[in-house]
């Protein structure tokens, strides 16, 4: 099991639904909700999933996470630079799901 990306990925919804529910775009809104779902399927697969953590896909998708996260809190409740952080997320999304994919099709 994954713990670590698991909770790299908690972490990173529960920003989102801080943004979410401060977001007034509906289009922005439901971009983030796409973000979310994706993230929660792949959360239940790391969780029961053994994923080799030491490979480098595994490190990049923490990497993407954590960075993601920083970004994230650096503007809380709101996201003022929307592009720049959907983009982030939106990377930290595809590095997990590479990563996720490489055990279990998601």
């Amino acid at each position: 099991m994954s713990y670590e990306l698991a909770e790299k990925m908690e972490g990173l919804k529960s920003r989102l639904d801080l943004i979410i529910t401060g977001q007034a775009d509906k289009n922005k809104k439901d971009t983030l909700i796409a973000l979310q779902d994706r993230l929660t399927k792949l959360t239940l697969v790391a969780i029961v999933q053994e994923l080799q953590t030491e490979r480098a896909e595994y490190q990049a998708a923490i990497k993407g996470l954590n960075e993601a996260i920083e970004y994230i809190d650096k503007v809380p409740g709101k996201l003022s630079h929307f592009t720049k952080g959907i983009r982030m997320v939106t990377q930290a999304v595809q590095l997990t799901e590479k990563v996720v994919k490489s055990v279990a099709p998601v």
